[in-house]
């Protein structure tokens, strides 16, 4: 990924990557053009699996872990304390 797609996701308000597919703070995929680019599914395939597992580590992670969940493509997550009380 170029400095320019990581300006333009970040302009775009993302603050998640689940598996390629980027998300703002609301769970909304965005960064369409630069997962098109890349080997992964895109967010409406990666809606079809049934489990989607996210292990997140750190607490500056929240934000992040939170979109994930709002996204609805993670259905599980396995963390640590701090993680789950932030």
């Amino acid at each position: 990924m170029t400095a320019a797609d990581r300006r333009a996701l970040t302009k775009a308000g993302t603050v998640a990557d689940v598996s390629g597919v980027f998300l703002d703070a609301h769970g909304t995929v965005v960064g369409h053009e630069q997962t098109a680019r890349m080997i992964c599914m895109n967010a409406a395939q990666l809606a079809k699996v049934k489990d989607v597992l996210a292990i997140p580590y750190g607490v500056a992670k929240a934000p992040a872990v939170l979109a994930a969940v709002r996204s609805g493509l993670v259905t599980s997550l396995v963390t640590h304390d701090a993680m789950a009380r932030a």
